[in-house]
């Protein structure tokens, strides 16, 4: 799951959010840093991770 955006995150390939098990390890990216993902279901990674996206669409409009 990724969350891209250019305008907003010019590195990571303006990947702003995102999870991922590319490399044989969860790990969550955010706004060019890493780090390890801990979650225990798939259901758990998306729900955060949609909230998370979420939050981050209010701060853009200007409502956070």
């Amino acid at each position: 799951m990724a969350y891209i955006n250019l305008k907003l995150c010019p590195v990571d390939n303006g990947r702003v959010l995102g999870c991922d098990h590319t490399h044989g390890y969860r790990l969550r990216h955010c706004m060019g840093t890493v780090e390890p993902a801990v979650f225990a279901t798939y259901a758990e990674l998306a729900e955060r991770f949609y909230k998370e996206v979420f939050e981050l669409w209010r701060m853009e409009d200007g409502e956070g």
